[in-house]
């Protein structure tokens, strides 16, 4: 049955009238709420743009009964928001729960009051009500919709620069490819299964089930969530995109903190490692993450091919002149063959068997990648059976 044209008339006024305070309300709700972090970065201009765009759609829902045309307005709509919400970097999860709460402010201090205050009308409150529920299954929708195709084409535009800078490469490496075969395979599944529940909340019929579709809807969100954030981080390493985050290091006191935190292995290992610390080297500026990245894969690396009798790191931090300075360090391990010092920070490069040497092969390679992020370069010097020697030069960052 659908809603008398005096009750419309009456119902689109009361809306209409109290929208800034639905709005307010939402805003104040998307706030408080510890489930969408990301709204913290916004203005409340920003988390209010899209209200009037929804308003009116909402009245024209209400006006054609959830008419096709009205239906596919809305998920037009929708669309621009999703893309909006994407470029504010929202994860996909923290679109649905807003909308959510947006669609609980329009019914608690909208539709709701209206029928308390209009209570002649009082029978029609559960059709107004279902019809706010479908405005907002389609808003979801579209929303939902535009963002998935948007990060889509991100992994289409990833995809492809990895797929350029490795036909530049001699060889690629077979457990990249297995990682990524694997990464996609797993995203294409979830996109598969949320287009396939979109599609029938859009268009089924069945009104018992939109609840449970909405579930899996949010399941699926979840899912490709988690997928996400594993890709990103293994983009950013093989990007070398992430920021840096300068700040103020006492030497001797980061020198005495890698100490410490490797106190335990180098016992356990029974290695002996040495810091020394250039007196005139007090204080620099650099990315405290990336140069302890740095420090714990290289003296790691150090650790692990220390096989001879005695066996010993060196740490050593030196001022080298007024722009730069090293980070060094020394083992006693087997050394490296003259053949492999040009390759030895390769990804998964191995000078011995890995049943002798522990370690991924990728320690090396990342520290390169993290050396180069912050301007500087990195040289090894090694002789067989006597150990070797990997010095780091950085700039002194202002």
């Amino acid at each position: 049955m659908a809603l008398a044209s005096e009750v419309k008339r009456y119902l689109i006024e009361h809306l209409a009238g109290r929208q800034s305070l639905i709005a307010e309300q939402a805003v104040s709700a998307v706030r408080s709420s510890r489930e969408i972090p990301s709204a913290e970065r916004l203005t409340d201009q920003e988390l209010m743009d899209h209200f009037p765009q929804l308003f009116g759609d909402l009245v024209k829902h209400i006006l054609t009964d959830a008419d096709p045309g009205a239906r596919r307005q809305t998920i037009e709509a929708a669309l621009s928001h999703g893309t909006t919400r994407w470029k504010q970097s929202y994860q996909l999860v923290e679109v649905v729960r807003e909308l959510g709460i947006v669609r609980r402010s329009i019914l608690e201090h909208g539709v709701e009051k209206f029928f308390a205050e209009n209570s002649q009308w009082l029978s029609s409150v559960n059709h107004a009500q279902r019809n706010l529920d479908v405005f907002f299954e389609d808003s979801i929708a579209g929303s939902v919709q535009r963002y998935v195709e948007n990060f889509a084409e991100a992994m289409r535009s990833a995809n492809s620069q990895l797929m350029k800078a490795n036909e530049s490469l001699s060889r690629i490496d077979e457990a990249r490819l297995r990682l990524m075969r694997t990464v996609c395979h797993e995203l294409g599944n979830v996109l598969n299964a949320l287009k396939f529940t979109i599609s029938l909340i859009t268009t089924g019929n069945v009104e018992a089930n939109r609840s449970e579709m909405l579930e899996i809807c949010q399941r699926n969100v979840l899912e490709m969530s988690e997928l996400l954030e594993d890709l990103r981080d293994y983009s950013v390493l093989i990007a070398g995109a992430a920021s840096l985050q300068i700040e103020k290091i006492d030497v001797g006191e980061f020198g005495s903190e890698v100490e410490a935190s490797f106190h335990a292995i180098t016992q356990a290992v029974g290695v002996r490692l040495e810091l020394q610390v250039d007196s005139n080297l007090d204080v620099i500026q650099s990315d405290r993450r990336k140069i302890r990245q740095i420090v714990r894969n290289l003296i790691t690396n150090a650790i692990n091919y220390c096989q001879k009798s005695n066996p010993r790191v060196l740490l050593e931090f030196r001022g080298v002149d007024q722009s730069s300075w090293q980070i060094a360090v020394e083992d006693s391990g087997i050394g490296i063959p003259p053949e492999h010092l040009d390759s030895i920070f390769d990804e998964f490069k191995r000078i011995a068997p890995s049943e002798v040497i522990k370690g991924t092969g990728l320690g090396l390679a990342i520290t390169k990648r993290l050396v180069e992020e912050l301007k500087g370069n990195i040289q090894v010097f090694s002789e067989v059976g006597e150990g070797s020697r990997f010095v780091v030069t950085l700039p002194k960052m202002r």
